[in-house]
């Protein structure tokens, strides 16, 4: 069974890590089959994922680890869940203000005509 696991590089006490794909019983810092990405737990901002190759792994069967899972939680999924909840404050936020006008209209009509 294939996994996405973390594969351990850098120096002493400065970790750095591969995200690779990985038989289930190879050693941690064992033979890869692919390298999917970089994490840098030290300077997030050089962590990189190709994540059209980690879907399609995942589609054909293969495992995140817990630790895995945890990354793409935090890195890609929550930029997505920002964009959506932007998107839904910008409709809400067009809606609202329509029915602002709609009311203000209303009440010109009113006044202007009683």
């Amino acid at each position: 069974m294939l996994k996405l696991r973390l594969k351990r590089i850098g120096r002493k006490k400065q970790p750095c890590y591969r995200i690779a794909v990985m038989e289930n019983r190879s050693r941690r810092d064992g033979a890869t089959k692919k390298e999917v990405g970089f994490y840098d737990p030290i300077n997030s901002s050089k962590t990189k994922l190709n994540m059209k190759e980690i879907i399609k792994l995942m589609r054909n069967g293969a495992k995140a680890t817990p630790t895995v899972c945890t990354l793409l939680y935090t890195i890609e999924l929550f930029n997505e869940l920002l964009e959506e909840i932007n998107e839904e404050l910008e409709l809400i936020e067009t809606i609202t203000y329509s029915t602002i006008q709609e009311h203000n209209d209303l009440l010109n009509e009113i006044i202007e005509g009683g």
